[in-house]
């Protein structure tokens, strides 16, 4: 049992000097980093961040070729934990509407942990300086947590125990020990709860909180602004398996209220459930993984992205 008591779940992680400390966002990614991220599945596939901060080819704030500007927030999953930068929704939704000769700049500004508060932080006080006519955000069951700076930077930049920091060396350094719990997972897993359930059973229930007044008055606020400015606001529901039928069904409490709330501001709302929800839904996901998609899951969400700005006529061509 040293093995499972010496891991969470080491699905992926992010290589050491990644994360910087910020006094607004928690933390924001190290200017011109280089690396990759770790774990025996992904130690191959490189995260590179540009000089301000995104896993991102460059953008400048000024748009001297008049492109439609998206700014895509989100936290791991859009990202792109454990995947190529080349195959995260985003980056695909870029390429396949410039395939289709539209003039789209997308600024990828996913960055993991983060919540709807350190978002909106990080577009008022630089996303909006690229000056997007659109702001795609891709939201997840935690995204509802409110954010305590202080007490979420003591908890990452505190000092750490010694468990914690033999942990992350053999996560970080240990290719046989991952391969052996990978292996021994199943039988070390027999008759415990899935951690990720726990944690989503944790969380569920605070979209029917108080959290939820705080949450959609920051989406209402930030609608405001951009409708101030001629801009619109994309929200896109990425679920957790546990909510589809082909799984346990355990509710779609988030999707409500979010559908509620963009139908009634006549925001542009998608929930990805619908189209991940197949009888093999893991093959949209990373190994071991109840909500990051994998490649083949972020070109079913790039696709559904595309179709509906087609239907809508969210631009038009140049």
């Amino acid at each position: 049992m040293v093995v499972r008591f010496l891991w969470a779940e080491p699905i992926y992680g992010y290589p050491k000097g990644l994360i910087v400390p910020d006094q607004t966002k928690v933390h924001v990614y190290k200017a011109n980093f280089t690396g990759f991220f770790p774990g025996l599945l992904y130690n191959k596939i490189p995260i590179i961040i540009n000089s301000k901060g995104l896993r991102d080819v460059e953008h400048n704030y000024s748009n001297p070729q008049n492109a439609f500007r998206i700014l895509g927030l989100g936290d791991s999953l859009t990202l792109g934990s454990g995947i190529a930068l080349e195959d995260t929704y985003l980056f695909n939704l870029e390429k396949n509407l410039q395939k289709k000769r539209f003039n789209v700049e997308i600024i990828k500004a996913g960055i993991n942990s983060y919540d709807l508060d350190q978002e909106y932080a990080f577009y008022r006080e630089e996303g909006y300086a690229y000056n997007p006519n659109l702001i795609i955000i891709g939201i997840t069951l935690n995204d509802i947590v409110p954010v305590d700076v202080q007490k979420r930077m003591k908890a990452s930049f505190g000092k750490k125990d010694s468990i914690a920091s033999i942990k992350k060396f053999i996560q970080d350094n240990c290719k046989l020990c991952s391969f052996i719990y990978l292996s021994l997972k199943p039988i070390l897993a027999w008759g415990e709860k899935n951690y990720n359930l726990v944690y989503f059973e944790t969380v569920y229930p605070r979209w029917n909180s108080s959290d939820w007044s705080h949450f959609s008055a920051t989406i209402l606020e930030l609608n405001k602004h951009l409708e101030s400015r001629d801009q619109k606001l994309f929200l896109l529901y990425f679920p957790y398996t546990f909510q589809f039928n082909h799984s346990i069904a355990y509710g779609n409490l988030p999707q409500e209220k979010l559908f509620k709330l963009s139908t009634e501001k006549n925001i542009t709302f998608i929930d990805m459930t619908s189209r991940l929800d197949t009888e093999d839904f893991k093959k949209y996901y990373l190994t071991g993984d109840e909500v990051h998609l994998n490649p083949e899951g972020n070109r079913v969400a790039s696709d559904v992205i595309l179709e509906e700005m087609l239907n809508n006529n969210f631009f038009d061509t140049t």
